[in-house]
């Protein structure tokens, strides 16, 4: 699929304080260019990733979206599936206190789904509800309770 409107292949959109934010995500979702793929570890410490944190810090108005902290500032994967062309609905500009907890949800969020899909199958989806998920709860609480031999 073909980047929309804003990216060249070596620039990252640059915002100015009068820009609409929403009407910019809306036009184009995108944090910037398909990267290539090359591996976290590189990808994180490569300039093409380093352009869309700065771009989604930007969108994010320099604060984190959990407390609204201003000051250094992360960004977030909520989950890899977009890795290389993510959207600003794929990532999370965070503090450093914040992110953590957000990585126990997405954590949290990849078991239920390995879970769900072991025991439903792919139609899983359509047991998702909160039975299953109390279902799920007392499952982790029991593998928790066993890792940790109480």
């Amino acid at each position: 699929m073909k980047q929309l409107s804003f990216f060249t292949d070596t620039e990252i959109f640059r915002l100015t304080d009068k820009d609409n934010r929403e009407e910019i995500i809306k036009n184009n979702p995108y944090l910037g260019p398909r990267s290539q793929p090359m591996g976290y570890d590189k990808y994180i410490a490569s300039e093409d990733w380093q352009l869309k944190r700065k771009f989604a810090i930007q969108l994010a108005d320099y604060k984190c979206e959990t407390c609204e902290k201003r000051g250094y500032l992360e960004v977030h994967h909520s989950n890899y599936k977009c890795l290389y062309q993510e959207r600003f609905d794929d990532v999370y500009v965070l503090c450093k206190e914040c992110h953590p907890e957000e990585d126990d949800i997405r954590r949290r969020s990849a078991a239920y789904e390995t879970y769900m899909e072991k025991k439903y199958g792919e139609g899983w989806i359509n047991y998702n509800n909160q039975a299953t998920k109390a279902e799920f709860d007392r499952w982790l609480e029991l593998k928790e309770c066993e890792e940790y031999g109480f």
